[in-house]
């Protein structure tokens, strides 16, 4: 028979949660949900003080995603016929 040896096992999990705030721009956006997110009574403390913004987004279009980036795509006015 072999002698017990040590492991070391490491989980990782990832889970997302997402707020949706009325603000006048995406710093105030991010202000208001980090609030929520720190007085949401189903996040743990420890979750919520490991979280980062991962994107947000106005009427669905992105605007900061996790790497950093800029992605906005605004609507294009291709009607000339005015």
């Amino acid at each position: 028979m072999s002698e017990k040896q040590e492991y070391e096992v490491e989980f990782r999990s990832q889970t997302w949660r997402t707020y949706v705030v009325w603000a006048k721009s995406q710093d105030e956006a991010e202000e208001l949900a980090c609030d929520e997110l720190h007085h949401d009574c189903d996040v743990s403390k420890a979750w919520g003080n490991n979280a980062d913004v991962s994107r947000i987004s106005l009427d669905n279009k992105e605007l900061f995603v996790d790497d950093g980036t800029i992605a906005v795509q605004l609507p294009q006015d291709n009607d000339k016929s005015n």
